[in-house]
């Protein structure tokens, strides 16, 4: 996820003459709109946290308004997984050069992950005095520290076997995107014919299963990479196409999310299973949208140069962009607890005014700015303070 950057490409020369955009400009903005997903749909959750806690069903016809942000558009918003996966594929391909250099990257990402789940579990310990050793290690492997964590520890094994999947991608590319496809059938499979959560253990699952189901968006932005020229051309040939076809999956994925609150009679808990990525009208929106941002001529403005830097930042925002939400959540909510002072808390049930209940998934855009603009202002601090060697934290 982070990884060196560099301007040369061997299929610069050849996408610029077919007037299709070079590839490799488009990855650093992809991955930074991937990280607005991200924070987006952990503001959502976070803003939403009130009204589920008194509410046992979400429903469409009881709630309209609560229901479009927080069952619909977070319902879109794991596309991001699929984007930063392609996008990290992409970019180990190119500078995974050697077996070595990719166990480098992992170990990097591993020292990062284990020193911030470290300092946010001793942090946790203290705010409820109490430290559980035994769950420390199954924490790590899980990635339960922190919301986001967990898909730093799917990435991590994704980099171990990133050798194995460059050399394959080289010699047999056929073969890699075959297999690709496979593994993606047999995620859909898993999601729509057995239940959740009791194939293996949860230690083993995070470690084999997980990253399995985030292999086929790594391999593809590995073949991405490896057909860079002939995909950039056709990228341009087809750009309107594949924008109709990407509002089309849009609709698809927010009926499907539909569907399948009706199927659970829109109860709260059904949620999960509406915002995992194995979901068929997800998938298809995830790569059109890929496409579609592949092909774009991001150019100078300052929207670009901001999610370029925001995606060469992603990790040091995906690190600390949970504890910055968390914060603006107990900022938001202190001040109904001194203004209604019966209230200890907003997750006090029935105690607040229920507009406020209703209207709280609207608080997101708050949540998100915080998400946003919380780590990178932490992250320039820490750059003032320590300089280059601030790249070993994040």
């Amino acid at each position: 996820m982070t990884l060196p950057t560099t301007a040369t490409d061997p299929a610069r020369a050849s996408n610029a003459a077919q007037g299709s955009v070079p590839l490799w400009k488009t990855i650093s903005p992809l991955r930074g709109i991937a990280m607005c997903l991200v924070i987006a749909n952990h503001a959502i959750q976070a803003a939403s946290a009130a009204y589920a806690s008194t509410h046992a069903t979400l429903s469409p016809y009881d709630a309209p308004a609560v229901f479009a942000p927080v069952w619909l558009v977070r319902g879109v918003t794991p596309v991001c997984l699929v984007l930063f996966m392609f996008a990290s594929g992409f970019m180990a391909f190119r500078f995974f050069t050697s077996a070595q250099s990719a166990w480098s990257g992992a170990g990097q990402l591993l020292r990062k992950y284990v020193f911030w789940s470290l300092v946010f579990y001793a942090v946790q310990g203290l705010q409820h005095r109490s430290h559980d050793l035994r769950a420390l290690l199954p924490g790590l492997v899980r990635g339960d520290v922190e919301p986001a964590y967990w898909f730093l520890t799917a990435l991590l094994m994704l980099y171990v076997a990133a050798p194995a999947c460059i050399a394959l991608v080289k010699t047999r590319p056929r073969l890699a995107f075959g297999l690709a496809l496979a593994l993606q059938l047999a995620s859909w499979l898993k999601f729509y014919l057995y239940e959740q959560g009791n194939v293996v253990l949860s230690m083993a699952e995070a470690l084999l299963v997980r990253p399995y189901r985030f292999l086929p968006a790594f391999m593809l932005g590995m073949l991405a990479s490896h057909e860079a020229a002939r995909l950039a051309s056709w990228l341009h040939t087809w750009r309107r196409s594949l924008i109709v076809f990407t509002g089309f999956a849009l609709l698809g994925s927010f009926a499907e999310a539909f569907l399948l609150g009706a199927r659970a009679g829109f109860k709260v808990g059904a949620m999960t299973a509406m915002y995992a990525t194995e979901r068929v009208s997800l998938i298809v929106l995830a790569f059109a949208c890929t496409g579609v941002l592949l092909g774009t001529d991001f150019g100078r403005s300052r929207v670009s140069r901001f999610l370029t830097d925001l995606g060469n930042a992603s990790l040091g925002v995906m690190l600390l962009m949970d504890v910055s939400i968390a914060a603006a959540v107990t900022c938001v909510w202190q001040v109904p607890r001194f203004v209604w002072p019966a209230a200890a808390s907003a997750y006090a049930q029935h105690q607040l005014p229920s507009v406020l209940i209703e209207g709280a998934a609207w608080l997101a855009p708050i949540f998100f700015v915080a998400g946003l603009g919380g780590p990178l202002v932490i992250m320039e601090l820490g750059r003032r303070l320590l300089g280059q060697r601030v790249r070993l934290l994040w």
